[in-house]
Protein backbone atom coordinates (compact mmCIF):
# COMPACT_ATOMS: atom_id res chain seq x y z
CA UNK A 1 0.00 0.00 0.00
CA UNK A 2 1.45 3.37 -1.17
CA UNK A 3 1.36 6.51 1.96
CA UNK A 4 -1.54 8.75 1.12
CA UNK A 5 -0.26 12.10 1.15
CA UNK A 6 -0.48 14.52 3.93
CA UNK A 7 -2.34 16.93 2.30
CA UNK A 8 -5.50 13.81 1.18
CA UNK A 9 -5.48 13.51 5.41
CA UNK A 10 -6.25 16.97 5.65
CA UNK A 11 -8.85 17.21 3.37
CA UNK A 12 -10.60 14.18 4.21
CA UNK A 13 -10.41 16.10 7.99
CA UNK A 14 -11.50 19.06 6.62
CA UNK A 15 -14.92 16.95 5.27
CA UNK A 16 -15.51 14.92 7.88
CA UNK A 17 -15.25 17.67 10.41
CA UNK A 18 -16.87 20.86 8.72
CA UNK A 19 -18.82 18.99 5.98
CA UNK A 20 -20.10 16.27 7.70
CA UNK A 21 -19.03 13.99 5.52
CA UNK A 22 -18.92 10.01 6.67
CA UNK A 23 -15.85 8.00 6.03
CA UNK A 24 -17.65 5.69 3.25
CA UNK A 25 -18.11 8.95 1.28
CA UNK A 26 -14.60 10.42 2.01
CA UNK A 27 -13.11 7.34 0.99
CA UNK A 28 -14.91 7.80 -2.46
CA UNK A 29 -13.99 11.23 -3.24
CA UNK A 30 -10.58 10.70 -2.52
CA UNK A 31 -9.86 7.30 -3.83
CA UNK A 32 -8.93 6.22 -0.02
CA UNK A 33 -9.80 3.01 1.45
CA UNK A 34 -12.88 3.44 3.86
CA UNK A 35 -10.73 2.05 6.79
CA UNK A 36 -7.86 4.03 6.22
CA UNK A 37 -10.28 7.29 6.92
CA UNK A 38 -11.59 5.73 9.69
CA UNK A 39 -8.25 5.10 11.04
CA UNK A 40 -7.53 9.04 10.66
CA UNK A 41 -10.66 9.43 12.35
CA UNK A 42 -9.72 7.40 14.85
CA UNK A 43 -5.85 9.26 15.47
CA UNK A 44 -7.01 12.42 15.13
CA UNK A 45 -10.60 12.29 17.33
CA UNK A 46 -12.27 13.76 13.95
CA UNK A 47 -16.02 12.83 16.17
CA UNK A 48 -14.91 14.46 19.21
CA UNK A 49 -13.99 17.58 17.05
CA UNK A 50 -16.68 17.79 14.88
CA UNK A 51 -19.23 17.44 17.99
CA UNK A 52 -17.32 20.34 19.71
CA UNK A 53 -17.33 22.24 16.66
CA UNK A 54 -21.38 22.05 16.50
CA UNK A 55 -21.72 22.65 20.00
CA UNK A 56 -19.78 25.93 20.13
CA UNK A 57 -21.23 27.24 16.95
CA UNK A 58 -23.74 30.16 17.61
CA UNK A 59 -26.43 28.55 15.82
CA UNK A 60 -25.97 25.92 18.08
CA UNK A 61 -26.32 28.39 21.30
CA UNK A 62 -29.01 29.87 19.70
CA UNK A 63 -30.63 27.06 19.47
CA UNK A 64 -30.25 25.85 22.98
CA UNK A 65 -31.72 28.65 24.48
CA UNK A 66 -34.85 28.45 22.24
CA UNK A 67 -35.11 24.94 23.30
CA UNK A 68 -35.05 26.03 26.95
CA UNK A 69 -37.64 28.76 26.56
CA UNK A 70 -39.66 26.15 25.28
CA UNK A 71 -39.19 23.47 28.31
CA UNK A 72 -40.03 26.61 30.72
CA UNK A 73 -42.93 27.50 28.71
CA UNK A 74 -44.32 24.11 29.12
CA UNK A 75 -43.49 23.89 32.72
CA UNK A 76 -46.30 26.86 33.06
CA UNK A 77 -48.91 24.31 31.13
CA UNK A 78 -48.44 22.18 34.17
CA UNK A 79 -48.01 18.96 34.63
CA UNK A 80 -50.10 15.75 33.68
CA UNK A 81 -51.35 13.83 37.04
CA UNK A 82 -52.44 10.50 36.51
CA UNK A 83 -55.91 11.21 35.90
CA UNK A 84 -54.98 13.13 32.76
CA UNK A 85 -55.57 16.63 34.85
CA UNK A 86 -52.98 19.58 34.64
CA UNK A 87 -51.30 20.59 37.92
CA UNK A 88 -50.47 24.06 37.55
CA UNK A 89 -46.89 25.24 39.32
CA UNK A 90 -47.29 27.29 42.15
CA UNK A 91 -47.99 30.99 41.71
CA UNK A 92 -44.24 31.97 42.52
CA UNK A 93 -42.89 29.40 40.64
CA UNK A 94 -45.05 30.16 37.52
CA UNK A 95 -44.11 33.96 38.23
CA UNK A 96 -40.32 33.19 38.11
CA UNK A 97 -41.06 31.50 35.46
CA UNK A 98 -42.30 33.24 33.22
CA UNK A 99 -39.26 35.95 34.11
CA UNK A 100 -36.91 33.42 33.11
CA UNK A 101 -38.92 32.80 29.74
CA UNK A 102 -38.97 37.06 29.21
CA UNK A 103 -35.03 37.27 29.29
CA UNK A 104 -34.50 33.99 27.19
CA UNK A 105 -36.48 35.63 24.76
CA UNK A 106 -35.22 39.05 24.92
CA UNK A 107 -31.43 37.30 24.99
CA UNK A 108 -32.38 35.42 21.50
CA UNK A 109 -34.26 38.22 19.95
CA UNK A 110 -30.78 40.04 20.71
CA UNK A 111 -28.72 37.35 18.80
CA UNK A 112 -31.25 36.72 15.78
CA UNK A 113 -30.55 40.37 15.21
CA UNK A 114 -27.36 41.36 15.66
CA UNK A 115 -26.44 40.88 11.64
CA UNK A 116 -28.31 43.63 9.65
CA UNK A 117 -28.29 41.37 6.85
CA UNK A 118 -30.58 38.70 7.78
CA UNK A 119 -28.49 37.58 11.00
CA UNK A 120 -25.71 35.69 12.45
CA UNK A 121 -27.60 32.17 11.10
CA UNK A 122 -28.10 33.36 7.19
CA UNK A 123 -23.92 34.56 7.00
CA UNK A 124 -23.07 31.48 8.36
CA UNK A 125 -24.94 29.37 6.07
CA UNK A 126 -23.66 31.49 3.22
CA UNK A 127 -19.90 30.73 4.81
CA UNK A 128 -20.72 27.25 4.97
CA UNK A 129 -22.54 26.85 1.24
CA UNK A 130 -19.00 28.75 0.32
CA UNK A 131 -16.86 26.03 1.82
CA UNK A 132 -19.00 23.14 0.31
CA UNK A 133 -18.43 25.34 -3.29
CA UNK A 134 -14.86 25.28 -2.74
CA UNK A 135 -14.07 21.22 -1.72
CA UNK A 136 -16.33 20.46 -4.41
CA UNK A 137 -14.40 22.93 -7.10
CA UNK A 138 -11.00 23.38 -5.86
CA UNK A 139 -7.83 20.85 -5.33
CA UNK A 140 -7.00 19.77 -2.33
CA UNK A 141 -4.40 22.67 -1.11
CA UNK A 142 -7.11 25.65 -2.54
CA UNK A 143 -9.69 23.86 -0.25
CA UNK A 144 -7.36 24.01 2.85
CA UNK A 145 -6.06 26.83 2.58
CA UNK A 146 -9.58 28.98 2.02
CA UNK A 147 -10.70 26.47 5.17
CA UNK A 148 -8.19 27.68 7.23
CA UNK A 149 -9.55 31.49 6.19
CA UNK A 150 -13.05 30.76 7.00
CA UNK A 151 -12.29 28.94 10.39
CA UNK A 152 -10.25 32.46 11.15
CA UNK A 153 -13.19 34.67 9.97
CA UNK A 154 -15.69 32.66 12.05
CA UNK A 155 -13.60 32.74 15.29
CA UNK A 156 -13.28 36.44 14.59
CA UNK A 157 -17.12 36.99 14.33
CA UNK A 158 -17.98 34.86 17.32
CA UNK A 159 -15.62 36.85 19.61
CA UNK A 160 -17.13 39.79 18.13
CA UNK A 161 -20.54 38.07 19.12
CA UNK A 162 -19.84 37.44 22.83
Amino acid sequence: MRPRPAKERAMAELLFITEGKSGREIAGLLGAGKETVQRWAREGQWMERRRLRRQDSPLAALERLRRERDRLIGTLAGEKTPTGENKLPAPEVAAETIGMIQKLTQTIEKMESQRPDGGLGAMLNVVERLATFTAANSSPEEALTLHNVIEKFLDEERRKSL
